[in-house]
């Protein structure tokens, strides 16, 4: 349980690598363009884009799926007994149940 804790809390930090990434190679394959065929500035201008574009597509979607996973997981958890709940008495049963 512990590491499927931890996996979830690195989540957002994988995604950010996984933007940039994207975003560096769609930049170098557009100076690769801009070299190889004399478009300065155009290439890079257009892969940077096309690198944004890219890593927002892919940044939404993740998101998507896990707000997605956790509505589904949370409404499978009564109200009272989820983990880390801010109620005093969260997960404690009283005498009258």
């Amino acid at each position: 349980m512990a590491d499927r804790r931890n996996s979830r809390s690195l989540a957002p930090i994988g995604l950010g690598v996984e933007f940039a990434a994207l975003l560096v190679a769609a930049t170098v394959l557009g100076l690769w363009v801009d070299r190889h065929y004399d478009t300065a500035p155009w290439g890079s201008v257009l892969g940077a884009l096309a690198g944004l574009a890219g890593g927002l597509y892919h940044f939404l979607r993740s998101a998507q799926r896990a707000w997605r996973r956790s509505s589904e997981s949370s409404e499978a958890v009564p109200d009272g007994e989820r983990e880390g709940s801010c109620e005093p008495d969260a997960g404690r049963r009283t005498r009258a149940e």
